[in-house]
Protein backbone atom coordinates (compact mmCIF):
# COMPACT_ATOMS: atom_id res chain seq x y z
CA UNK A 1 0.00 0.00 0.00
CA UNK A 2 2.56 2.82 0.75
CA UNK A 3 4.66 2.04 -2.30
CA UNK A 4 1.22 2.58 -4.12
CA UNK A 5 0.83 5.51 -2.56
CA UNK A 6 3.91 6.31 -3.13
CA UNK A 7 3.92 6.12 -6.82
CA UNK A 8 0.80 7.91 -6.91
CA UNK A 9 2.50 10.91 -4.95
CA UNK A 10 5.56 10.71 -7.45
CA UNK A 11 3.27 10.90 -10.38
CA UNK A 12 1.32 13.87 -9.20
CA UNK A 13 4.37 16.01 -8.51
CA UNK A 14 5.90 15.49 -11.93
CA UNK A 15 2.33 16.40 -13.67
CA UNK A 16 2.37 19.91 -11.71
CA UNK A 17 6.43 19.86 -12.73
CA UNK A 18 5.61 19.29 -16.44
CA UNK A 19 2.75 21.54 -16.70
CA UNK A 20 5.25 24.28 -14.46
CA UNK A 21 7.30 23.74 -17.78
CA UNK A 22 5.27 24.03 -20.46
CA UNK A 23 3.91 27.29 -19.14
CA UNK A 24 7.64 28.98 -19.05
CA UNK A 25 7.55 27.57 -22.50
CA UNK A 26 4.99 29.70 -23.62
CA UNK A 27 5.99 32.34 -22.08
CA UNK A 28 9.75 31.81 -23.50
CA UNK A 29 7.90 31.80 -27.13
CA UNK A 30 6.23 35.16 -26.09
CA UNK A 31 9.05 36.96 -25.18
CA UNK A 32 10.73 35.74 -28.23
CA UNK A 33 7.81 36.80 -30.29
CA UNK A 34 7.57 40.31 -28.80
CA UNK A 35 11.58 41.21 -28.80
CA UNK A 36 11.36 40.20 -32.92
CA UNK A 37 8.03 41.98 -33.35
CA UNK A 38 9.88 45.20 -33.82
CA UNK A 39 12.38 44.10 -37.01
CA UNK A 40 10.08 43.29 -38.82
CA UNK A 41 8.95 45.72 -41.42
CA UNK A 42 5.32 47.31 -41.40
CA UNK A 43 4.61 46.36 -44.80
CA UNK A 44 5.65 42.72 -44.83
CA UNK A 45 3.48 42.40 -41.57
CA UNK A 46 0.34 44.00 -43.08
CA UNK A 47 0.89 41.30 -46.59
CA UNK A 48 1.19 38.49 -43.31
CA UNK A 49 -1.97 39.65 -42.31
CA UNK A 50 -3.59 40.12 -45.81
CA UNK A 51 -2.61 36.16 -46.46
CA UNK A 52 -4.35 35.01 -43.49
CA UNK A 53 -7.86 36.49 -44.35
CA UNK A 54 -9.17 36.44 -41.12
CA UNK A 55 -11.89 39.30 -42.54
CA UNK A 56 -13.59 36.16 -44.70
CA UNK A 57 -16.43 34.12 -43.67
CA UNK A 58 -15.50 30.15 -42.72
CA UNK A 59 -18.11 27.79 -43.79
CA UNK A 60 -18.35 25.30 -40.95
CA UNK A 61 -19.09 21.76 -42.25
CA UNK A 62 -22.09 19.63 -40.55
CA UNK A 63 -21.29 19.30 -37.00
CA UNK A 64 -19.06 22.43 -36.91
CA UNK A 65 -19.67 24.94 -33.72
CA UNK A 66 -19.61 28.48 -33.99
Amino acid sequence: FMLNLLIAQLNCSYQATYQDMLGYARLNRGKIIIETMPSVAKKRWECFIGMLRLDDRVEFGEGGIG
